[in-house]
């Protein structure tokens, strides 16, 4: 047979590639230290043993395969798309940026070497290879729709869940005006307010086994060349699920101030925000001044445009 070649399907034959043979006596030897003895004695000089090996008799190394994992995105498989502007050699480029993600899943531990390239017509700046972190966090979900019967008690059974445990230090009081507001906010129709009732103390019969679930999940980005500690990765992610937490708590408020139904819901205030959005006043106090100004901004400019016509 013949040695030493790849063949077209890339199966290695031989490439100077030994199938390592562990001598007996040094397994024997790691074996005692590992559980915390020495050996010693006649073993140790053993004729029979010294001229033995160990041979699994499986194949060791047949195929590229096994050392190399190979992920391919085109240029139209971006995960991020934005406008951006810049100056190269004194002229104001108008161009576009774009992120590009892939990952391999299920890695056994070991050391591994990345490489990567990106091909293209033409390129202004640099390419930057980062490590990405998975973070799983726990959400309470609760729709924008109206939730009608049939599924009203699995969701409300799952909103509990994930608010107290989420919220273990909380009052049972404040945790049950909470569900009220979304049974009555969200149920169509609302259900019975002993049903909550239960269906909580189910859950705090065996608080010490209620654990939050991870729902969501986020991808971070870290610059290889900052060489943050694991410390300090966890920091910056608690950061940035925070401000996402923000963002959307701002933008689910300020499309129900755009869309406020006076007929209905009455005078705009703090109070009536909150009951709308099914909050806490004191979370929808913390951007209600910024968000009406924004928005009494956007009327201005919709009065101006309209002024014009």
């Amino acid at each position: 047979m013949k040695r030493n070649y790849i063949d077209g399907s890339g199966n290695i034959f031989n490439v100077n590639i030994m199938h390592p043979c562990p001598h007996p006596i040094y397994l024997l030897k790691v074996g005692f230290r590992d559980a915390g003895f020495d050996l010693v004695g006649d073993i140790l000089s053993d004729p029979d043993l010294q001229d033995r090996w160990v041979f699994s008799g499986t194949d060791y190394f047949t195929m590229k395969s096994q050392t190399r994992l190979e992920a391919k995105a085109t240029q139209m498989d971006y995960y991020y798309d934005e406008p951006w502007n810049g100056m190269i050699n004194g002229t104001v480029w108008k161009m576009r940026r774009r992120l590009y993600d892939r990952s391999f899943d299920n890695l056994k531990p070991g050391n591994y070497k990345v490489q990567g390239s990106f091909r293209i017509q033409s390129f202004y700046g640099r390419i930057i290879c980062r490590i990405t972190t998975k973070l799983e966090y726990s959400l309470i979900y609760v729709p924008f729709r109206k939730i009608l019967e049939g599924e009203r008690e699995n969701i409300l059974k799952s909103i509990a869940y994930q608010l107290i445990a989420l919220n273990k230090a909380a009052e049972k009081d404040l945790i049950l005006k909470y569900l009220y507001a979304v049974n009555y906010g969200k149920m169509s129709p609302p259900l019975e307010n002993s049903e909550i009732e239960t269906t909580i103390a189910k859950i705090y019969q065996n608080l010490n086994d209620v654990e939050p679930i991870p729902n969501a999940e986020r991808r971070f980005i870290y610059d290889a060349s900052k060489n943050f500690t694991p410390t300090e990765k966890r920091r910056l992610n608690i950061k940035k699920v925070h401000q996402d937490r923000t963002n959307k708590t701002q933008s689910e408020l300020l499309e129900i101030m755009k869309n406020w139904d006076f007929s209905l819901h009455g005078k705009m205030t703090i109070k009536s925000v909150a009951k709308v959005a099914i909050k806490d006043p004191k979370t929808v106090q913390s951007y209600y001044t910024k968000l009406k100004t924004e928005l009494l901004q956007d009327l201005d400019e919709e009065q101006v445009q309209m002024g014009g016509n």
